[in-house]
């Protein structure tokens, strides 16, 4: 006996029927309104049942791209049921936080035996600025920027700054007295929806 289904579209679910009338809405960023997730429900006969491609966008919220798709359940009714989640792209945006830096030395040049300032390390409120990309080639589309570090003329890594080294200690007192941000942290890659990648990097005011 033919099981006939009474769907709204006329096409027997051959077709994704949505039953959510509207989507129902996240907001994963509380200070980012723009960043939003919609979830929604689907049934559809299991044999006409096929995954949709990740990042494909939403067909009326533009911008939203879907992220995730749930493994269908087969229902009592016969049919399958699922969700997908769609996201759009949050904008950039920077964030504050305590940490800790430890602050270089300084010196005449990287010969001397006398330093002017020792090395120091202390706590501090540092920066956290947040980009996001969607992509499929995160290694092409991300640049890891290097933690601030001086070197001296053979690029060897030193606790210091100088006349001979990069950056100058003239150069570096000039970011103190400017207050000027370098980089605590290497950056951070991680995926955050789908293929949505975030970025994180991570800055204190010289010191």
């Amino acid at each position: 006996m033919t099981i006939l289904y009474d769907a709204p579209n006329g096409n027997n679910f051959e077709f994704p029927v949505q039953l959510t009338v509207n989507s129902r809405i996240q907001l994963p960023i509380k200070v980012d309104p723009s960043a939003l997730i919609y979830i929604e429900q689907f049934v559809q006969r299991p044999q006409f049942w096929e995954p949709l491609a990740l990042d494909t966008e939403h067909p009326t919220h533009a911008g939203a791209y879907l992220v995730e798709e749930t493994s269908p359940k087969l229902e009592d009714s016969g049919l399958f049921k699922w969700l997908r989640t769609y996201a759009t792209i949050p904008g950039d945006r920077d964030e504050f936080e305590q940490t800790s830096f430890s602050f270089p030395a300084y010196k005449v040049d990287s010969s001397s035996d006398n330093t002017d300032r020792s090395q120091f390390t202390q706590s501090v409120v540092g920066k956290v600025s947040f980009s996001y990309k969607l992509t499929t080639d995160p290694i092409a589309d991300f640049t890891i920027e290097p933690i601030f570090h001086p070197v001296d003329a053979s690029s060897n890594k030193v606790r210091f700054v100088a006349s001979d080294t990069t950056p100058t200690r003239t150069s570096y007192e000039s970011d103190v007295t400017a207050g000027n941000f370098i980089r605590s942290k290497e950056t951070e890659i991680a995926r955050w929806r789908g293929n949505i990648y975030q970025a994180k990097d991570f800055q204190v005011v010289a010191l």
